[in-house]
């Protein structure tokens, strides 16, 4: 075709274009906002992120640009972070991230400080030229508020006034108003999670099962408010937790760092002895001398040593993250504290007695746990070894406020030297007296459960310690053809062979009433299950004692009875024993 030809048709096509007719609209530009660069700028992080928002809005609702998401733009910024270990204002960085994201120009908005003034500075970066298309900025003080109105100046530069962009408002001849105008959002609340190191990962739970993971620096801003758990954790460290609660429009930032865990470790002698180890968030562990525990969380430990015949030590431990702490704990002997302990098989039985008094009822089951018990009640002897020790205060015996027999009836006095015996069970104790004396023995008082366990001979459907058959004193220092067998006291423990319970337990009936570490319960109503001592909604202040006493009838000595007492009362007929 000759050029004369085709000057002919290129005529001939604009003469026949219909009048009025406008060319189509070109697509707006697809911008990618960055963070803001602070120099010399102190600015809270929640701050920095809500004025970086603002720019994103105020630029899109100019109509000259769209914006690519916020939560989109962090993302592949975080991702960029991560992978080279550094950040991200150089502009080789945000090119490769402004590709990623398919936008067409990329703005870095950089606010620097000067004397009291600030200055923002804006750069608008074509990625297809990659060369900077327009640059804006604005001079104010460094507050908050008037940082915004310097961004908004930076947009109106950056735009040419914010007006709508070429053929998309009133053409010459229309008339009306001009509405712009940001995009409705649903409420959401945004939380930014950042945790060190940087190869820690992420965990969030949250309502409506709402559940996300991610690495080191995680962020959603699409979260319905309500209650978070967030988790942070990685290899070699110590696993964190924190909860929140995120109300509308909410930002939060949790920033945590993760910290390396301890050790304990716990030396000393006899090698074997206990060790009760508690500490934070409920952690509790029992082992023998020496113990350790690895990958221990930071914080406050008590640690406790003991052994029978030895003088228990309990210690206070610091751990600290990344270090081992060490305690050693050497138990010094106690003289004259010879102890003779019985272990006691765990089992289930029927505790309470449907013959008995209304305080024996209901009858319920009862999951006992292995013990030990004492083989006999403690003795004078033994007693003393913890007076003497100074971890014991002095039986009531000479102070005038026992109760003690005489003249036909108890009344308060001194009491009788045909108590004093080393291997007569020790009385004129009161309950608080009985509970040191078993904490120095490396022990504690027994519950209610597991005494009537003990003395129903591991939980049997039977009266006394040694079965059915009728208390006598063949079996039990009792009221039995007079007090105390006709002696009117207490007998050496152990001095009635055909009364030990099949475990080879002594005088759990008769000879003298023992402590529990039980308060008084009207009945068994809403009582434990599992064994262990029942100290809470007590009926009274009171505790409560069991077995009988050498002035008690058979009645008085079956394994369910049970009676009360203060827990300061003290008499020549009651005593104690104790349980591990």
């Amino acid at each position: 075709m000759t050029p004369a030809r085709l000057t002919f048709m290129l005529v001939l096509l604009a003469a026949f274009t219909l009048p009025g007719t406008t060319p189509a609209r070109p697509r707006a530009p697809r911008v990618a906002v960055f963070e803001l660069e602070l120099r010399n700028v102190r600015l809270k992080a929640s701050m920095a992120k809500i004025l970086r928002d603002y720019l994103s809005d105020r630029l899109a609702a100019t109509g000259r640009y769209r914006v690519v998401p916020g939560d989109k733009t962090r993302a592949a910024l975080n991702r960029e972070q991560l992978r080279t270990k550094s950040s991200c204002f150089a502009k080789s960085c945000q090119i490769r991230i402004g590709q990623a994201l398919a936008a067409d120009r990329s703005l870095s908005t950089r606010v620097m400080r000067i004397g009291r003034r600030c200055t923002v500075t804006a750069t608008l970066y074509n990625l297809e030229t990659q060369v900077t298309e327009k640059g804006a900025s604005a001079k104010a003080g460094c507050g908050e508020e008037t940082l915004q109105g310097a961004i908004e100046q930076v947009v109106r530069q950056l735009t040419g006034g914010g007006g709508p962009v070429a053929g998309s408002g009133p053409g010459p001849t229309q008339s009306g108003p001009v509405v712009e105008g940001g995009e409705v959002t649903r409420a959401a609340a945004r939380l930014i999670v950042q945790v060190k190191p940087r190869t820690a990962r992420v965990k969030v739970t949250g309502p409506g099962r709402f559940s996300s993971t991610g690495g080191w620096s995680w962020e959603r801003s699409d979260l319905k408010p309500g209650q978070y758990t967030v988790v942070a954790g990685a290899r070699g460290y110590v696993n964190t937790t924190r909860e929140l609660t995120l109300s509308v429009d909410d930002l939060r930032t949790v920033k945590i760092t993760l910290e390396r865990p301890g050790n304990l470790l716990v030396t000393g002698t006899p090698a074997g002895a206990r060790v009760e180890v508690t500490g934070p968030g409920g952690f509790s562990a029992v082992k023998g001398i020496p113990l350790s525990v690895k990958g221990a969380t930071g914080g406050t430990y008590q640690v406790k040593v003991s052994r029978q015949g030895y003088r228990a030590e309990q210690r206070e431990a610091q751990v600290r993250a990344g270090q081992t702490t060490r305690v050693e704990v050497r138990l010094k002997k106690e003289a004259g504290a010879r102890l003779a302990w019985v272990r006691i098989p765990g089992g289930s039985f029927r505790m309470g007695s449907e013959s008995g008094a209304s305080d024996e009822k209901p009858v319920h089951a009862v999951r006992v746990s292995s013990f030990e018990l004492l083989k006999s009640e403690v003795t004078v002897g033994q007693y003393g070894a913890c007076v003497k020790a100074g971890r014991c205060s002095a039986a009531h015996a000479d102070d005038g406020s026992c109760y003690v027999y005489r003249g036909g009836r108890w009344q308060k006095g001194t009491l009788p030297a045909s108590f004093r015996g080393k291997d007569q069970p020790v009385v004129c104790v009161d309950w608080e007296q009985a509970r040191a004396f078993c904490r120095w023995a490396g022990g504690r008082l027994p519950s209610e459960s597991e005494w009537e366990y003990a003395a129903r001979s591991g939980g049997r459907a039977q009266k006394y310690p040694w079965g059915n058959a009728k208390a006598t004193c063949n079996r039990a220092v009792m009221n039995d053809g007079g007090l105390g067998c006709g002696k009117q006291r207490t007998w050496p423990v152990c001095s009635k062979r055909a009364g030990h319970s099949t475990h080879g337990v002594c005088d759990l009936a008769g000879n003298v009433w023992e402590w529990v570490e039980d308060c008084w319960h009207g009945s068994y109503e809403t009582a434990p299950s599992t064994g262990k001592a029942w100290t809470e909604n007590c009926s009274v202040s009171r505790r409560v004692r069991r077995g009988g006493g050498w002035d008690g009838v058979a009645g008085y000595l079956r394994a369910a009875g049970r009676r009360l007492d203060s827990p300061g009362a003290r008499d020549d007929r009651l005593g104690f024993r104790c349980a591990r």
